[in-house]
């Protein structure tokens, strides 16, 4: 960008390589390398797909669909157990709510019988409700 202010940010989960390119190199070594620079073009765009259906998501789903959702989508072993991949606080900042609303959401499913667990370990009980919760924030797009 000409002005030099990116409003975003990464953070590294694990071990992580991180490369850097002056403007004038990329732009100098997509000129030479069209095909580079249609790669290039069609991963940006793939990633903004996906952040503007994310956006949307967040926007119009509840936080109740929200982490429904992401149980789910989350690999289970043959017990529907799933780990957690972040801390609950992390999770709430992802699923766009408070993390008090994250703990009162498990801690109801809980007394529910719809998971079972703690902390970062979780074993999905009742899928079905789940789902059907979930069910209210499918992506248009």
């Amino acid at each position: 960008m000409g002005h030099g202010r990116y409003p975003m940010m990464a953070r590294a989960a694990g071990a992580t390589t991180v490369w850097r390119m002056a403007r004038h190199a990329l732009r100098d070594t997509c000129q030479a390398h069209p095909a580079l620079a249609l790669r290039l073009l069609e991963d940006f765009s793939r990633r903004l797909y996906r952040y503007v259906n994310e956006v949307e998501w967040l926007t119009t789903s509840s936080a109740p669909q929200r982490l429904a959702a992401y149980l789910l989508q989350l690999p289970a072993d043959k017990g529907n157990r799933v780990e957690l991949p972040f801390s609950q606080r992390q999770l709430a900042a992802y699923l766009g709510i408070r993390a008090e609303t994250l703990s009162r959401l498990l801690s109801e499913w809980r007394m529910r019988c719809w998971i079972r667990g703690e902390k970062r370990i979780w074993a999905l009980i009742e899928t079905a409700s789940l789902q059907n919760l979930a069910g209210g924030c499918v992506r248009s797009f």
